[in-house]
């Protein structure tokens, strides 16, 4: 399993309209207690994002490529698009075990 813990990667959160979805770029950072999601300067409409492990009830595979789903513990689902989703999704489980 590769470890991502201090690293950073890009990724697009995918935020719920009304209608439709919307994907905004930035930066999914791990660290030893959970993850960050910083949004690119001029993708400023959402905040920051973070996600404690603790409070993570499932990371899963979302759609045919690269989509990711993060559901906490309050059925909150966040999701994102990233690269090497399979190596993300082991390193996410094993640190909410």
């Amino acid at each position: 399993m590769k470890d991502y813990c201090g690293k950073t990667v890009s990724a697009n959160y995918m935020r719920k309209m009304l209608i439709s979805k919307e994907g905004v770029g930035g930066k999914l950072t791990f660290d030893e207690t959970g993850v960050n999601f910083h949004a690119h300067k001029m993708n400023r409409r959402i905040l920051d994002i973070r996600i404690e492990y603790v409070d993570m009830k499932a990371a899963e595979p979302r759609g045919l490529l690269n989509g990711l789903n993060i559901i906490t513990k309050d059925d909150t689902v966040h999701m994102f698009v990233i690269s090497h989703r399979k190596d993300i999704i082991e390193y996410l489980q094993s640190k909410m075990n």
